[in-house]
C-alpha cells in the first residue's frame, strides 16, 4: 500500500501535462502570447524553439516609451524557385514553376513592415519613401554623369575621360550602365534618410499546400505540395480538404552606415487552416496586421508567413534592444543644439543625450566605401523641447575646443528594463 502511495503521485507527473504558470505581464521590452480563442495570455518560454507557429500568431508587445530605433525595411526577395523536375508532364511542370515565381513578395514585405512597427520599439521606413529620395537621388547623379560623359566624350581630352569615370564612380554608376540595383537603391535611401538598421528578409522555401487531407477518409494529394493546378487536381478528388502550409524564411539585420550584417536567422513555420483573422502582433492584444497581398487573409500560407515573421520580428526586437539610438545634429547656435528626431521618434524633454564631434570620413581606397570617421566626444545634450520631427536642447561639458555642428553625432543609452 505505501509502495502504490509512492508510485502514484510519479505516474501522475509523468503522465498528466504540467500546468501553465502564471502569467506575468513583461516588462519594456517584453512581449507574450495571446490566444483570442481562451481568452488567455501565456509568457513566452526560455526556449522559444517550444513555441509552435499557432502560437506565434499571438504574439503582442508591452506598451513602450522611450526613443525608437530607426529601421528600414527592405524589399523581400524570392529565392525559392526551384528546378522543375524533368518527369514532370508539361502542364503540371508549368502549375509547379508558377508556385515558386509568383510568390507575393510586397504583401510579405507589408506583413513583416507591419509586425515591426506593431512592436512600438521602431520607427519605420516606408517602402515608397525610400524609392522617392532614391529616384530624385539618381536622377540627379545621372545628370551629372551624363554632363561630364558628353563633355569628355566630345573633346577626346583623356583628363576629360577621367573625370567621367570618377563622376560615375561616385555616383555609383560605370559609364553608360547604371550599377545600383534595386536593393542597393534602397539601401543607398534607407542610408540617406537616417535609419540605422535595415531588415533584409527572403523566402527561401514555399509550399502553400504540403498536403491535403480529405475529410472523412481519404488523401488527396500530388507530389507532396504545390499550388495552382496541383490544388486544382485535389479540390477536384471531392470533399472538404484540410490543408497544410510551410514556409522558410531568411532574415538579416545590417548596419546601414557600414552595410555590416550584424545578426541573420533562419525561421520555419507551418500552419493549418486554423478559421481565425489574423492577430497578435501589436503593443496589446489583437493588434495584427491583414493579410498580405496576393495571400487570402484565412489561408494556411497566410498563416504561414504570419506565423515565420513574427518569430522573426521577436528575435529582432532582442537583439536590437541593446542597441543606443542615434541620431544627428542639424544646427547648433551658442545656446541651443537642434536634433533631427522628435515625438514621432519618441524623444521626450530630460533625456540626456551623448553628443560628438565628426572629424574625418574614413573610406576604403579600394572600393571608396565609407567604413567609418573620426568622432570626438563633445559632451551631453538635455533635450528641453520636443517638436513633431525635431528636438531642441542644451549642450553641457563640452571640452575645451570642440564645438558641435550640422552633421554631428548625438546617441541615447538603450532602454533595457
Amino acid at each position: 500500500m505505501k509502495k502504490t502511495a509512492l508510485i502514484l503521485p510519479f505516474l501522475l507527473a509523468t503522465v498528466l501535462p504540467a500546468a501553465d504558470a502564471p502569467f506575468v505581464k513583461p516588462a519594456t521590452w517584453g512581449a507574450y502570447l495571446h490566444d483570442p480563442e481562451k481568452g488567455t495570455d501565456k509568457n513566452l518560454p526560455p526556449k522559444i524553439e517550444d513555441v509552435d507557429s499557432k502560437e506565434w500568431m499571438g504574439l503582442t508587445w508591452t506598451e513602450f516609451k522611450g526613443a525608437k530605433l530607426r529601421i528600414a525595411v527592405m524589399p523581400v526577395e524570392n529565392k525559392a524557385a526551384q528546378a522543375i523536375p524533368a518527369n514532370l508532364p508539361a502542364a503540371f511542370a508549368a502549375a509547379y514553376g508558377a508556385q515558386f515565381a509568383n510568390i507575393p513578395v510586397a504583401g510579405i514585405e507589408d506583413l513583416l513592415g507591419s509586425s515591426l512597427s506593431g512592436t512600438g520599439r521602431f520607427r519605420l521606413f516606408e517602402r515608397k519613401a525610400l524609392e522617392t529620395i532614391q529616384g530624385e537621388k539618381n536622377l540627379q547623379a545621372n545628370t551629372a554623369v551624363a554632363q561630364v560623359q558628353t563633355a569628355g566624350a566630345a573633346s577626346g581630352n583623356p583628363a576629360d575621360q577621367v573625370a567621367a569615370l570618377q563622376a560615375a564612380a561616385a555616383a555609383g554608376q560605370t559609364l553608360n550602365k547604371p550599377a545600383l540595383t534595386e536593393a542597393a537603391n534602397a539601401m543607398q535611401a534607407a542610408k540617406t534618410m537616417g535609419a540605422q538598421y535595415m531588415v533584409l528578409a527572403s523566402v527561401v522555401e514555399w509550399t502553400p499546400d504540403k498536403s491535403k487531407t480529405k475529410v472523412g477518409g481519404g488523401v488527396a494529394k500530388l507530389g507532396g505540395g504545390g499550388g495552382g493546378l496541383f490544388g486544382a487536381v485535389s479540390a477536384l478528388a471531392g470533399g472538404l480538404s484540410k490543408s497544410e502550409a510551410e514556409v522558410a524564411m531568411a532574415f538579416r539585420i545590417v548596419d546601414s552606415g557600414t552595410g555590416e550584417v550584424k545578426w541573420q536567422i533562419d525561421e520555419r513555420a507551418t500552419a493549418g487552416n486554423w478559421g481565425f483573422s489574423l492577430f497578435g502582433g501589436g503593443a496589446g492584444a489583437g493588434g495584427g496586421a491583414a493579410a498580405g497581398g496576393g495571400m487570402q487573409e484565412k489561408s494556411p500560407v497566410n498563416y504561414a508567413v504570419k506565423a515565420c515573421i513574427n518569430k522573426a520580428v521577436y528575435r529582432i526586437a532582442q537583439t536590437l534592444k541593446d542597441k543606443p539610438w542615434a541620431g544627428s545634429v542639424m544646427k547648433a547656435t551658442a545656446d541651443k543644439v537642434y536634433i533631427n528626431a522628435g515625438k514621432d521618434t519618441g524623444l521626450e524633454p530630460g533625456m540626456i543625450l551623448k553628443a560628438s564631434s565628426v572629424g574625418e570620413v574614413l573610406k576604403d581606397p579600394t572600393t571608396g566605401e565609407v567604413l567609418d570617421s573620426e568622432t570626438t566626444p563633445a559632451g551631453q545634450i538635455t533635450i528641453t523641447e520636443v517638436r513633431d520631427r525635431i528636438s531642441i536642447g542644451s549642450l553641457a561639458n563640452a571640452p575645451a575646443g570642440v564645438s558641435l555642428r550640422a552633421g554631428d553625432r548625438v546617441e541615447l543609452p538603450p532602454t533595457r528594463n
